[in-house]
């Protein structure tokens, strides 16, 4: 990957989506949901 395509720093400048899917059975990757829901916040 030649460059960032997520571009995570700019999330919160403008509107956007940001979809994350994840197990309902497993709780492992919980944290990521919660760290994006929790930025995303104004």
């Amino acid at each position: 990957m030649s460059y960032d395509e997520l571009q995570l720093d700019l999330m919160g400048d403008r509107k956007s989506a940001l979809f994350v899917i994840i197990s309902d059975t497993d709780d492992t990757f919980n944290f990521v949901a919660r760290k994006a829901t929790l930025s995303m916040r104004v």
